[in-house]
């Protein structure tokens, strides 16, 4: 992984600008509008932001899709590429698990806090 990039999504993770959510990349809660994020949305909204992604768009069940092949689950390749990871769903080996299966995990050692630790030791 690019050791920018990784530092970067690190800081995102742990800045309490996103609130994490499951199930998919990005949603969007039809009371209120507050919007809920994967930790690879993290990843993926760093890759607007640098321009190496276009932004995502609503699809019709509030979940927010991801460049030319629509992602809502992983990282489109565009932000594969871009963060210079192999797998659009980082496996996590001391977890023996993926990245958003972590993520989605119902435990308390799947926070961002968490995953962030995860990410800046074992990718």
């Amino acid at each position: 992984m690019n050791p920018e990039v990784k530092r970067q999504w690190v800081e995102a993770l742990l800045s309490g600008e996103y609130k994490q959510g499951t199930g998919a990349l990005r949603s969007r809660n039809t009371v209120g509008g507050t919007e809920t994020h994967c930790c690879l949305d993290v990843l993926s909204d760093l890759a607007v932001k640098a321009g190496a992604l276009a932004a995502p768009v609503l699809d019709g069940h509030n979940h927010y899709v991801y460049g030319t092949s629509e992602e809502s689950c992983y990282l489109p390749p565009e932000v594969s590429d871009w963060a210079e990871l192999e797998d659009p769903n980082p496996w996590i080996p001391a977890m023996e698990s993926s990245i958003a299966d972590l993520n989605d995990a119902d435990d308390d050692e799947s926070t961002f806090v968490d995953l962030a630790t995860l990410i800046k030791e074992q990718l």
